[in-house]
Order: structure tokens, then sequence, then C-alpha cells
């Protein structure tokens, strides 16, 4: 027998009831578990996974969820060195996922920000990292290599709309390298082939070819995309204690500002970065790029760059310190890649270096300086290897050619030349047989090249449209004799033209 009509309205509304009541239900334990359950759970897990895996110290401060917006937050994370020292830290990191491209092919994260983000990268005395240990033990529990899909891979496509960096800091340290007495190691010389620069310029063009074509293969397997990209006050501070003098240099307050950076062919690419250079330089250059075809041009200008900070790397070549200096450029790389051929790269512009000083660290004498050296119209290129100058001006140059008491000489001693005025009655004799040898040679009709240096060169043709010198002096002291022999040349000026190497 049918039940009444009446009935069903009633039974309708108590199934509409029970179902509120479930979603209400199911809506306040989702409330819950997101924002008040799940947040110290993760965090737990995380300090104690992390600090197993790393085998380092690791704090957490909080972890806090956002069920409605997916989105996640962390704060005050800590990650120790074994000795206390911090590896890695952050403030605050930001992430908000699009949920619903679960459901498309498309991965998007709307935003990922963090703020004063550390890292520490030191190289030990031994050659290892600070992080080694980190890299060896996932290398040795990596899991087996999967099998390779016998069908067609599936595509993965990420996409981040906005990526935002504010304070961070990369911190750089290089230790004294530990050497054993008896046991140090001395690079055996290379050939000719593989110091000739031009082979290497062909080298470096060949590795750029196959690494964009490496890259372009990645659009196969992964296809990314970033909106905007934004890094502000940031820091790198690099400490190399290797050298017999120490290197220190800081470049802060970096910008970087880069628009539609995805590896998608026809996608246009633009950044934006400027930066401070040891607190008075400043750089700045913007660069546009796709790459379908692969080409990048760059506008670079910096100025008031100072060398100090790193003429420690000269002193296995030069016995020079360079006290003053403000290096300065102007220009534009052009790069282009033809299908099949070597990549075309080209550099227009101006460069200088004005306030330059050096002091001989031998002699502890001033050695060259000048007011002024101006570069303009430069057209170089790497394939093939040209140079074209318009006019390299010099302006107050100075410098001062010493010969020591020991006829040692100072601009040889600062080169780290061999002199010829300390040379053994021996090694006169021989030389002296050389040149007879060399003289016989000459009447016989042979061409000698006492040096390959022109061979050598990696530029093809170089051409200097004029030289201009202004108000140059130069010093000639010879302390070898008594009394000693001071010479001294003032306001030197001319011009050459018409340089060429052809």
């Amino acid at each position: 027998m049918n039940k009444p009509l009446s009935n069903q309205p009633a039974v309708k509304s108590r199934r509409l009831r029970k179902l509120l009541f479930w979603a209400i239900g199911l809506f306040l334990v989702y409330t819950i578990v997101g924002f008040f359950i799940l947040p110290p759970i993760i965090r737990s897990v995380a300090v104690k996974q992390l600090s197993q895996q790393l085998g380092r110290e690791v704090t957490i401060q909080q972890v806090k969820l956002n069920p409605f917006a997916f989105s996640a937050t962390i704060r005050g994370v800590l990650i120790k060195e074994k000795n206390g020292d911090p590896f890695l830290s952050w403030d605050e990191a930001y992430g908000n996922f699009q949920v619903t491209s679960l459901f498309g092919h498309t991965w998007v994260f709307k935003e990922l920000r963090t703020s004063q983000p550390f890292v520490h990268v030191q190289m030990n005395s031994d050659g290892s990292f600070n992080f080694s240990d980190i890299l060896d033990k996932f290398a040795t529990n990596s899991t087996p290599k999967a099998k390779t899909p016998s069908g067609p891979v599936k595509q993965l496509a990420l996409r981040v709309d906005q990526i935002e960096v504010s304070g961070a800091t990369l911190s750089v340290k290089r230790d004294v390298p530990v050497v054993t007495a008896g046991a140090v190691t001395v690079a055996a010389p290379k050939s000719a082939e593989t110091t000739n620069a031009a082979n290497a310029i062909l080298l470096l063009l060949q590795s750029v070819t196959n690494g964009v074509a490496q890259f372009s293969k990645i659009t196969n397997s992964l296809a990314a995309s970033i909106g905007t990209l934004s890094l502000s006050n940031c820091t790198v501070k690099l400490e190399d204690l290797a050298n017999t003098r120490p290197a220190r240099l800081t470049i802060d307050q970096i910008l970087v500002n880069a628009t539609n950076l995805s590896n998608l062919p026809g996608t246009n690419m633009t950044t934006v970065v400027s930066l401070r250079w040891n607190t008075n330089g400043t750089l700045r250059t913007e660069i546009n790029a796709s790459l379908a075809p692969p080409s990048v041009d760059i506008n670079v200008a910096f100025s008031n760059i100072e060398l100090h900070p790193l003429d420690p790397y000269l002193d296995s070549r030069l016995s020079v310190f360079i006290i003053g200096s403000k290096l300065g450029m102007d220009g534009k790389i052009r790069f282009r890649s033809p299908p099949g051929s070597l990549p075309e790269v080209t550099f227009t512009g101006d460069t200088w270096l004005n306030e330059f000083n050096t002091v001989d660290s031998v002699l502890n004498e001033s050695l060259l300086k000048w007011d002024s050296v101006h570069i303009s119209g430069i057209n170089a290129a790497l394939n093939p290897p040209v140079v074209a100058i318009d006019k390299i001006f010099v302006d107050k140059a100075y410098t001062h050619l010493v010969i020591e008491t020991n006829k040692a000489i100072n601009l040889l001693t600062a080169l780290r030349l061999p002199n010829p005025l300390t040379n053994t009655t021996a090694e006169a004799e021989a030389t002296k047989k050389d040149d007879s040898k060399s003289k016989k040679s000459l009447l016989a009709g042979d061409r000698i090249v006492s040096t390959n240096a022109l061979a050598e060169l990696p530029i093809k043709k170089l051409s200097v449209g004029a030289i201009v010198i202004t108000n140059t002096s130069a010093i000639f002291t010879d302390r070898s004799i008594t009394p000693n022999v001071n010479l001294s040349v003032q306001q030197i000026s001319g011009t050459i033209a018409g340089i060429s190497s052809e």
C-alpha cells in the first residue's frame, strides 16, 4: 500500500536536514583540521625528518595552512651546520596553489614568495663543500632508475604566476687549502693545441650550441613558465682565503625584475638587473631573450667598478697591487644561433678605466697609473673573432721604470718575467750562440719568429682607428750604478692612427 503523498515533503525535509548537518559537520572538521590540527603535526614531522635526513639541527617556528585558499606559510626555518653555524634559513616562505589546476593539463601556483632567505656555501680545506655529505647521502639512497616507457612521455606543464624574493643573502667562503710537505701537486703544462685561444673560442661556441639544443629538448617533458620574478634587496658576500692574500667582495642592493620566463617556443622573456658593487660601483643590465629561434639581446651599463677586491687572484701571475680603479662599460651584446651553424656573438659599445693606480708589490713603489683610458666605438665578434676600435684615448698616464741595486727591473719583476740583466755568464754565452745561429739563418733567407704570440692571438683581425695620448709622463731610475741615474720625460702627447693586424 503506497504511503500518503502528504508524508513525502516531510521525508525530503529530513533528508535535506541530514545532508545539511553532514555538510556543516564536514566543513567544521575540514576547517579545524586544516587550520589547527595539521600545522603542528606537519611542523613536528618536518623537523624530525629533516634533522635525520640532513644530519643537522633543524628548527621551524610555525607552519600555517589556509585550507580554503590552498596556501601554506612556513616561518622561522633554520638549518644549522654541524658546528652550529647557520647553513640555510628564511623568515617566511609562502605558497598558494590553484587546486582547480589539478583537473587540467597545467599545474598552477598563483604566488610563491620568501623573505630574508640565507644560504652559506663553503669550500673546505680538503676541497669538499659544507653540504657534500648531504649530496653523498642522497646519491647513495637514490631510488633505482625507472624503466623507460615504451609509449610517448606525457608532458608535465607548470605555471607560476608570481615569485617574490626579498632580502636574500648568499655567503660564499673558501678556506685555505691544506698543502702537505712533499705532496704539492703541480699542473702539467698543456699542449699548444689545448691552450690555443682560437680553439678555446670554437669550443665555447660549440658548447653553447649543444647547451641550447639540450635545453630545447626539455620542452618535450616539461613546459614551465613564470609570469613575474622579483628579487629585491639581495646580497652576495664572497670571502676567499685560498689566495696568498684574502679576497673579499660584497655585491648588494641586487634587484631583479623578470617577466614571461618560459621554455615554450615563441616566448619573449625580459629581465632587468641592477646591483651595487663593493659600496661604490653600480651595474644595470636589460635582457631580452627567446628560445625559438634562440636569441639574446643584452644592454649592459656599469661604472665605478673597483678591481682592488679581485687583485689577489693576480698574485700567481703578477706582483702588483691595484690600489685604485674605476671600470665602466656601456654596450650591447647580441647573440643569435642560426640553425646548423655556430652561434653569432657580437658586442658594440664603449668601455673605460679611470683613476687606475698600481704599486709594485715587491719594491712597494708606484708602477703604472693614469687618469683615464677610454676605448670608444668597439665592434667585436666571436664568429669570426674580429675586433674593430674607433679610438683609444689615454690621459695623464704615468709609469716608473726602475733598475734596482741587484739589477732587478721592476716591470719584469711585476710581470714575473726573466730578467736579462741578471743572466749568468753561461746563459749569456748560450744566448750569444743562439744569436749567431739566428743571424746565419737570417742570412740564409729563413724567416724566424721568436714567439708564437701573433699566431696564438684569439683575434683574427684587430684594427684601431687612432690612439690619442695626452699629458703622459715616464720616469727611469737606475740604482745599480753610482751615482744613480734619474731620467724624466714629461708632457708626452701624440696620436697613432691606422693600426691594424693586417
